[in-house]
This record gives C-alpha cells, structure tokens and sequence, in this order.
C-alpha cells in the first residue's frame, strides 16, 4: 500500500515543470514585486530543503516545510500546486525519518491536490 503511493506520488511529480515551475520560484527572483507572504514561502520551502539535504536534520526540516505549508495555504489557498509540494516535501521527510504512515498521509494529500490541479 505505501509503496503503490509513494510510486503514484513520484509519476505525478514529473507533471510539474522541471524546478517546480515559476510560482516555486521567489517572486523578486522571478522579476515581479510579488508577495511578502510567497517570499517567506519560499524562504522556508528552501530551508527545509537545506536542513533535510545538507545539513541532514530531518526535525528542523520538517518545521520549516510546515512553516511553508502555512504560507502557501495563505497565499494561494487549499488547491495549489505549492501546497502540494508542501505536502509532498513534509512526506518525504517523514518517509526519511522512517515515519512511512504519517508519509503516506502526506503523500497522499500531495497527490490528491497534484491531480486535481494538474489534471
């Protein structure tokens, strides 16, 4: 069962255009004025990369990915593929952590919102 979705999760991604697509992007980096709310959204989103991938400290990524998650809703509301990504990158800190049931419910929500945005 985990495995089915985690597999079905890693297909949908490759929907999203190669680096998450434009909104994944700082909005001062994609030229806009943009948001305060989208910058601390990304400013998160990237720390939480950092501490899961360089630094390895999987607890610290994981607030910061729900600090994101917070901001994205905000933002852009329940249906974004940001939240989305959210929910996907907090999965796959669980699923790191060897926490596969609350991975599977991230994963799951990522997927679900993957699909209905991106068709």
């Amino acid at each position: 069962r985990h495995a089915s979705t985690v597999a079905a999760h890693a297909r949908a991604w490759g929907l999203v255009p190669e680096g998450g697509g434009k909104e994944r992007r700082a909005p001062a980096a994609a030229g806009g004025a943009g948001s305060l709310l989208g910058s601390i959204f990304y400013m998160c989103d990237q720390a939480g990369i950092f501490f899961k991938v360089v630094v390895g400290q999987p607890r610290d990524a994981l607030g910061m990915h729900q600090m994101a998650l917070n901001c994205a809703v905000a933002e852009w509301g329940l249906e974004h593929r940001n939240v989305a990504a959210c929910y996907g990158n907090i999965g796959n800190v669980y699923l790191a952590q060897g926490d596969s049931d609350n991975a599977l419910v991230q994963l799951q929500k990522a997927l679900q919102i993957q699909l209905r945005v991106l068709g």
